[in-house]
């Protein structure tokens, strides 16, 4: 059986989930606020839909991000990329990675930085 949309998690799912619910509890609003800005939006999605993406059980659709960007006041970007340097290189796919600030310019459509292809090591 070929793997799902909502089987197949990767990086950059893990970091959308991760970045929802930071950028949701940094502005103090709950799952049902989320819910209901998202349907102002005329993106209805409810709370339970919105926890999924956050605990990464669920993919967000290119409009799930990016009325959730509009709902939580930020770019789609910073749903997609880390806020901070995580210190290593950040994963695009699990085998593609660039340096933080080189993942962002690429992301900006600014760099010309073809990720770095990265081998899994055989222990």
């Amino acid at each position: 059986m070929a793997p799902t949309r909502e089987t197949i998690k990767g990086p950059v799912r893990d970091q959308v989930a991760a970045n929802v619910r930071a950028r949701r509890e940094r502005l103090r609003l709950s799952l049902a606020d989320v819910a209901a800005l998202l349907t102002q939006l005329g993106h209805p999605m409810g709370r339970h839909a919105v926890l999924r993406i956050e605990t990464g059980a669920r993919a967000a659709s290119v409009d799930d991000l990016v009325a959730l960007a509009l709902a939580l006041d930020c770019s789609p970007l910073a749903l997609l990329l880390p806020s901070e340097d995580p210190g290593e290189p950040v994963k695009i796919t699990s085998r593609a990675a660039l340096e933080y600030a080189d993942a962002w310019h690429w992301a900006r459509g600014k760099g010309t930085s073809r990720p770095k292809i990265l081998t899994e090591r055989k222990g």
